[in-house]
């Protein structure tokens, strides 16, 4: 039967196109604990690192994208988490960076200053909306920025995609598109998903 971090990393792999999974190579085997993982996207300056003597559940987590150590208890629980945490530093480039060098590329950024609709930032906006939003489902609370941030995005791409200036071609991309970011807020403010089966985090990851 698979270990549990080899189920990990098969579900990371699968859910995160270009995942990179490394295991610590010790200098001495048996005298040294390599049971750690470390999780790198290529082009990001994130770097996840979970941890388990045994490469079973339970696994501290811990990343130089968080203060916060972090334990998941099954492998879904794991897998969920690494993948909030590198949405959440996507979605703190768009909220929080907007105006910095950090945020090139930022869909937000382009949308605002350029006028211009840029699907492949737009699919990785809704991407981490969507894990987000989904992370923090079963949390009594939502953090400020988090929140302030899908109200501002979800009113921003409404009232720049219906200016008359804004060339909509082809129009029901577009209307799609500022309807998929209506029901990621409402996911993370209520939520309420308003599909019965898995279209809408298909629909959220392109």
């Amino acid at each position: 039967m698979p270990r549990d971090i080899d189920q990990i990393i098969e579900r990371l792999k699968a859910a995160m196109p270009g995942v990179e999974v490394t295991q610590l190579q010790v200098t001495h085997p048996g005298a040294g604990d390599d049971g750690v993982w470390f999780i790198k996207i290529p082009g990001t300056d994130g770097e996840v690192q979970i941890e388990s003597s045994h490469g079973s559940c339970p696994f501290l987590i811990e990343s130089n994208l968080s203060d916060d150590r972090i334990y998941g208890r099954s492998i879904d629980e794991v897998v969920q988490k690494v993948r909030g945490l590198y949405a959440r530093d996507t979605l703190k480039r768009e909220f929080l960076q907007c105006e910095h060098e950090t945020a090139k590329g930022a869909f937000l950024l382009q949308l605002r200053g350029k006028c211009e609709w840029d699907w492949n930032a737009f699919r990785r906006l809704t991407s981490a909306m969507y894990d987000v939003a989904e992370e923090v489902k079963e949390q009594p609370s939502i953090e400020r920025w988090i929140a302030e941030g899908f109200w501002y995005c979800d009113s921003e791409i409404t009232g720049i995609a219906s200016h008359s200036n804004f060339s909509r071609f082809p129009e029901d991309a577009y209307r799609d598109g500022v309807e998929l970011i209506h029901s990621l807020a409402s996911l993370l403010f209520s939520g309420q998903n308003p599909y019965r089966d898995d279209t809408l985090r298909k629909k959220a990851k392109g």
